[in-house]
């Protein structure tokens, strides 16, 4: 679909059912993604749901972003705020999530591994 999109340029009726199958195969991608992630234990459970809304995220802002040529400073200076915004909320996250795994994870490894097999 994405190739024929590309390649083709579909127009009209023809570009509204591509992007639709293109839609329904980026779906089902990133739900192959989020299992692909799946490692096993509560903590990966989460890295993988956080990493599908990550990179969904990054997709997103790029999709409504302007062109290139179209962008202004304050694009650029939103771009900016919103980038250190996030690479300090993953920073945070992440310490909070190893300090919790130092302080809780035997536990919750020991409640896992009794649990049903």
């Amino acid at each position: 679909v994405c190739g024929y999109s590309v390649f083709r340029r579909p127009v009209g009726r023809r570009a509204e059912v591509t992007a639709l199958l293109y839609g329904v195969a980026m779906g089902l991608t990133f739900d192959e993604f989020g299992m692909w992630l799946h490692l096993g234990g509560s903590y990966w459970q989460r890295a993988s749901f956080d990493a599908v809304i990550v990179v969904l995220s990054l997709l997103g802002v790029i999709a409504f972003a302007p062109r290139l040529d179209r962008m202004r400073a304050h694009h650029w200076a939103t771009g900016g705020v919103t980038f250190i915004a996030v690479v300090t909320f993953y920073w945070m996250l992440y310490r909070s999530l190893h300090f919790a795994e130092a302080r809780v994870g035997p536990r919750l490894h020991n409640i896992e591994q009794s649990g049903p097999q």
